[in-house]
């Protein structure tokens, strides 16, 4: 894994083995590109990821009002196990393989 900054990242195999499960966190005010090296083992180019940010540090949700902080799913394309991981998010990846 390669990066800069205050990166955090975790993976593990989905039960079945279909898929990676990889969830970076990075807590600074940049954008961070993140490269990966996963082996031997090949991935499919489009995967789906989870997105947890605001770019107000101070947000956070009230019971019964809309929420400020959500879950945004969206499916993203690597190239060359490069991310680009927004400032201030959670994020989490499903990496299915080939």
């Amino acid at each position: 894994l390669g990066g800069t900054g205050n990166i955090a990242v975790a993976a593990a195999w989905t039960d079945d083995k279909k898929a990676i499960t990889l969830a970076i966190v990075n807590p600074d005010s940049t954008d961070e590109q993140v490269t990966t090296d996963f082996g031997s083992i090949s991935l499919k180019p489009n995967v789906t990821q989870w997105v947890i940010s605001n770019p107000d540090l101070e947000s956070y949700n009230t019971p019964s009002e809309t929420p400020n902080v959500v879950i945004k799913k969206n499916k993203v394309e690597i190239k060359n196990s490069d991310f680009v991981v927004p400032a201030y998010s959670v994020n989490l990846y499903r990496l299915e393989v080939r």
